[in-house]
């Protein structure tokens, strides 16, 4: 990557003051000098007075709500695997009682020791695509959920040995999903094939699906025309697609006791 398009490295306590207002990927460090351990991007928000782009996303780490997802999730689990620092947050709870997770939160950020840079793009679809590249390009070695489970299908792969006298497995059909593009990441959304609707509603609504592993409110259009008949869209929230799915994979549909499951 060209070094030169990317901001300096700055604190994570310091870079909300000076983050941009648009979309961007960012990368996080742990201390002045140690290796990249997470990438993440960002793209437009909503108005209402909030903050827009990269300041956003590092808005919500920086409050302390982002723990369910994203770089917050990986701090914060970090933060939990540490017993020293869950000792001090026993001692908090015993002197001076209960806090709020968001505290929590704060305190998971302070411990790592994070800086951050980033680099701007023209919108969040340029972001999404940035991001999945420089993911792929760094292999196993990040928090990402993405860069974890390229780490544990190669050991899988590579702990496989079929038997000699096995026979070629034969093909078995299985109801997948449409191959998730670049695009598809960056405006958010999962193609269901018209052979593979039948698990889902033929309206259009909001439904809940589990998304390898995470159960997730989705939108949900059959686009059933009159004329023609397309493939379904299913919109998780954009941020849980871009983490727990890569472009170009296919994913499982599968249904268990009522519910629906991509894996």
């Amino acid at each position: 990557m060209d070094d030169a398009e990317w901001s300096d490295w700055i604190p994570f306590a310091e870079a909300l003051a000076v983050a941009p207002r648009v979309p961007g990927v960012y990368m996080a460090r742990e201390g002045e000098t140690g290796e990249i351990v997470y990438i993440g991007m960002a793209g437009e928000r909503a108005g209402g007075g909030k903050p827009q782009g990269v300041r956003g996303r590092l808005a919500i780490y920086a409050s302390g709500k982002g723990l369910a997802s994203g770089l917050g999730e990986a701090v914060f689990d970090r933060a939990l695997a540490d017993p020293d620092w869950v000792r001090a947050r026993l001692v908090e709870l015993e002197t001076t009682g209960p806090r709020r997770a968001k505290h929590w939160g704060i305190e998971a950020f302070a411990r790592a020791d994070l800086h951050i840079r980033w680099k701007t793009t023209a919108d969040r679809a340029t972001a999404a695509a940035l991001e999945d590249r420089l993911v792929r390009q760094a292999g196993t070695t990040l928090w990402n959920k993405a860069s974890t489970r390229l780490g544990t299908q190669a050991a899988a792969a590579a702990t496989s040995v079929p038997p000699k006298s096995a026979a070629r497995p034969t093909a078995i059909a299985q109801a997948v999903t449409q191959q998730v593009t670049l695009n598809d990441l960056g405006v958010g959304q999962i193609r269901i094939p018209i052979a593979h609707k039948a698990p889902f509603p033929n309206e259009r609504q909001e439904l809940t699906v589990v998304l390898r592993g995470e159960s997730l409110t989705c939108g949900w259009n059959p686009q059933l025309g009159p004329d023609r008949e397309r493939s379904g869209l299913l919109r998780p929230p954009r941020h849980s697609l871009r983490q727990l799915v890569a472009a170009e994979e296919r994913l499982v549909i599968r249904v268990e006791d009522g519910r629906i499951i991509l894996t």
